[in-house]
């Protein structure tokens, strides 16, 4: 069974509780799949896109949702809008998991047996980050990049990263808006990854490249 996101009996507010992340839980859980080969892999989703409004829980005090919570807080795999509203906040992931899952199932059956998926972790959608240094951490399935680049707002801020983590410097970064590319040395795939379209295989080899947009509000700014 692959997910990209689960939560315990108590609910997506409960402790314990993985959210989306990116798609990083979700190749997290397709790793269990490469390293034991099942005949069949069962994908688990829900189609819960809008979810429960608050104090309609389960439970004694109606605080345990089950149903989709947020944005980050569901395991619905199925393209969304991308400017979706629900009952706690608007967006959606559009193609993205989709893209994921197409280029993961291409992965292990081996039909593109060459190419590297990869998924940046964290910062948490719809959260501002409100810290100086944020700690940056991702995954990959496939060949492993050599090394790694990280840009914002397509500038580069390092290069020849190695490992799955480095810490971000934000302090001369302005509040607002950003984005976050996550690029793997030495790989390739044939998957593009974009959320505003359903992917399909590419004749020529494509950047291994993971994106993450984001909102810094300093404290005090």
């Amino acid at each position: 069974m692959v997910t990209p996101a689960c939560f315990p009996p108590g609910g997506w507010l409960a402790a314990g509780a993985v959210p989306k992340d990116h798609g990083a839980p979700y190749i997290e859980s397709w790793k269990v799949a490469f390293e034991t080969r099942p005949k069949f892999v069962a994908i688990n989703q829900w189609n819960e896109f809008f979810g429960q409004k608050e104090g309609q829980g389960y439970g004694r005090d109606h605080y345990q949702y089950m149903d989709e919570y947020v944005l980050a807080h569901s395991d619905d795999l199925e393209p969304t809008q991308l400017d979706g509203c629900a009952y706690r906040g608007c967006g959606g992931w559009g193609y993205y998991y989709m893209n994921l899952t197409k280029a993961l199932i291409s992965l292990y059956k081996g039909t593109t047996p060459d190419i590297t998926v990869l998924a940046l972790s964290s910062p948490v959608p719809q959260e501002a980050v409100r810290t100086k240094l944020l700690p940056l951490r991702w995954t990959a399935v496939g060949k492993q990049p050599d090394t790694y680049t990280l840009e914002v707002d397509d500038a580069i801020v390092a290069e020849g990263i190695r490992g799955d983590s480095y810490r971000l410097d934000l302090a001369k970064l302005r509040p607002g808006a950003h984005t976050l590319t996550l690029i793997g040395a030495g790989v390739h795939t044939y998957f593009d990854l974009r959320p505003d379209r359903l992917t399909q295989r590419s004749a020529q080899p494509l950047p291994v490249t993971s994106t993450i947009e984001f909102r810094f509000a300093p404290k005090g700014s």
